[in-house]
């Protein structure tokens, strides 16, 4: 008996764009639609969905709080952020709150939210098993009560490297560096389980290495603590480097910590059950952007056998 057709839920307030969008995916998908996040809501307590896609901006529920629900309601459904707006705030909180695949901009391109679709519809039902069911991540064992997972602290402000210390020093192995070079070696030489880093050393900008690394190796989740706001590069970090957590400095040392161990559970289960990495899979970078990196950076990109290291094709 053939699979049934995926089930999709759109949220949005504007009757014109559900209509678009049902239009589109009409005879691909079986759509489910609602006109606010309380209807969302609603119709995921009662009828199971593969991927749901909200809008960020609408009365009342905005799609940040729909999304932080669903991941309770139906945590086994992919969830995307659809919005026009370039709000700082809906960002972070589909980071933190709702574990977002994929943010996509209005107006959409047609084959980028085809594309999209098509991958967390494959994503959600080759994974749903693996979120139902979840294999229970390992306990330590006695042997092993020694050799506590490593946290990598990378910025050069000594207070966050002293706060990671303070508040989980004591169940992980913190290294701090200041330097580009002293993070990427560590980086290739120690089995790192969590990242917590600022995204700019030095003037140089680490987003393309948390990319690379999430591309090569999605087990490790990266806790990204900066003043720098930028909406564009945190939505790539979103859907290319999908960052586990995005943290305003002073960052909260209760909001830290509890980061901290979120990651490590996420890390755990990602280790027990690895096909979970499905649903933390990356875009690809920009060619052109990899092309301006510098040569250290590129190097690492290399070291990793991270995806068109060499664009350009030179040695």
């Amino acid at each position: 008996m053939p699979e049934s057709k995926a089930r999709i839920l759109f949220v949005d307030d504007e009757e014109r764009i559900l209509r678009s969008l049902k239009l589109m995916f009409r005879g691909q998908y079986q759509i489910e639609t609602a006109n606010s996040g309380e209807e969302a809501i609603e119709l995921l307590q009662r009828q199971p969905v593969d991927v749901i896609v909200s809008d960020q901006r609408m009365p009342g529920m905005q799609g940040t709080e729909v999304l932080r629900n669903a991941r309770e309601i139906a945590p086994d459904a992919v969830r995307i952020l659809l919005t026009g707006y370039s709000d700082m705030d809906a960002i972070v909180g589909s980071v933190n709150d709702g574990e977002i695949f994929r943010y996509i901009h209005k107006p959409w391109r047609p084959d980028a939210i085809r594309d999209t679709l098509a991958q967390a519809v494959d994503i959600a039902r080759n994974t749903r098993d693996a979120v139902q069911q979840p294999v229970p991540a390992p306990e330590p064992t006695q042997a092993d009560a020694g050799d506590m997972p490593i946290v990598l602290v990378i910025d050069q402000d000594p207070a966050l490297q002293q706060l990671v210390r303070e508040r989980v020093g004591d169940r992980f192995q913190v290294l701090a560096v200041t330097k580009v070079d002293e993070a990427l070696g560590k980086l290739v030489s120690e089995d790192i389980a969590i990242i917590v880093t600022e995204l700019h050393i030095d003037g140089i900008n680490l987003s393309p290495v948390i990319k690379s690394l999430k591309h090569n190796n999605p087990g490790v989740p990266a806790l990204v603590v900066t003043n720098f706001q930028d909406n564009g590069a945190l939505i790539d970090l979103i859907n290319q480097g999908q960052i586990f957590r995005f943290l305003r400095k002073p960052v909260s040392a209760k909001l830290l910590a509890s980061g901290i161990e979120q990651a490590y559970q996420h890390q755990r289960a990602l280790k027990a059950d690895p096909r979970l990495a499905a649903r933390y899979a990356v875009e690809e970078q920009n060619e052109t952007s990899l092309r301006a990196l510098p040569a250290q950076i590129m190097g690492f990109i290399r070291r990793l056998g991270g995806a068109r290291a060499n664009p350009a094709g030179a040695e």
